[in-house]
């Protein structure tokens, strides 16, 4: 396809022998969110201070950035799952990303309207969009979320569009893990201790007060 190297990925099919997750299970660890607001915190810092500084430092923070991330995965989300995957120039504009989804829909659909974004939290990229996907902090990797103009579409029981060629070859994705794994109750019991240490705290002065 336009010879670019794609991969497929059918979304996640039940089992139902499979237990589901808790709901805890999805309710973020303090680490995660510090590691999230870390991110957004560097997306802003770029966007408002990048103005301030001289440009000698920006072009110099740019090549740096370059060099260390050349090029950029950008997966791609149907509401039903289904993902399509490939690499781009990190220089690119997210055009080509467009371009690269429009050449993987099925022909019957290539002319409708879509509009890719990020979240949480939400952030849109229109195709007009004149800045490199590295300047749109999308490098190295990245998932962006597909929304079309046909509201059909978007609805979590419809398939993707995509060719037919494309879904025949579709790998499947791993399949997560039950609840009762390692990895759930590594995340149960930390999110335990944390919440433990928060409630051991005893502020300075209630300590003075109980020491009287």
């Amino acid at each position: 396809m336009d010879g670019r190297q794609i991969s497929v990925y059918k979304p996640y099919e039940k089992d139902g022998n499979r237990l589901e997750y808790p709901e805890s299970y999805y309710e973020p660890t303090s680490s995660e969110l510090a590691r999230a607001h870390t991110a957004t915190s560097k997306r802003l810092e770029s966007q408002y201070e990048g103005p301030l500084k001289t440009k000698a430092i920006r072009e110099k923070e740019e090549r740096q950035r370059k060099a260390k991330w050349p090029t950029t995965k950008i997966r791609i989300k149907f509401s039903d799952r289904s993902i399509i995957q490939s690499e781009f120039n990190s220089v690119d504009q997210i055009g080509r990303v467009y371009d690269f989804v429009k050449l993987a829909l099925d022909d019957k659909y290539i002319n409708e309207d879509f509009l890719l974004y990020q979240s949480p939290p939400r952030i849109e990229f229109k195709v007009t969009e004149q800045k490199s996907l590295i300047d749109l902090g999308l490098a190295p990797s990245s998932i962006l979320m597909i929304k079309f103009a046909n509201e059909s579409l978007n609805a979590t029981n419809s398939k993707a569009p995509l060719k037919g060629s494309l879904v025949e070859s579709a790998d499947s994705l791993p399949t997560p893990p039950s609840f009762d794994t390692p990895m759930v109750e590594q995340k149960e019991k930390k999110k335990v201790e944390t919440e433990d240490k928060k409630e051991k705290k005893i502020p300075k002065w209630l300590l003075k007060g109980l020491k009287k």
